[in-house]
């Protein structure tokens, strides 16, 4: 993940930029569609909780 990016969408909430390590292609993905890969991240805990705010508050 690059950064948060401003744009927000009533049905998808916060988007992310982001870069595919493969390719290094960029893309916008909604954040609460992203997970972080080591659960022992601070990381990981922002993403879930967002995650589960956005489905059961929105």
């Amino acid at each position: 993940m690059i950064r948060i990016d401003p744009y927000y969408d009533e049905d998808y909430g916060l988007f992310a930029k982001v870069t595919r390590l493969s390719d290094k292609k960029r893309f916008q993905l909604p954040l609460a569609d992203m997970k972080a890969i080591d659960k022992k991240s601070p990381e990981y805990q922002l993403l879930e909780d967002y995650s589960v705010w956005f489905i059961n508050y929105q």
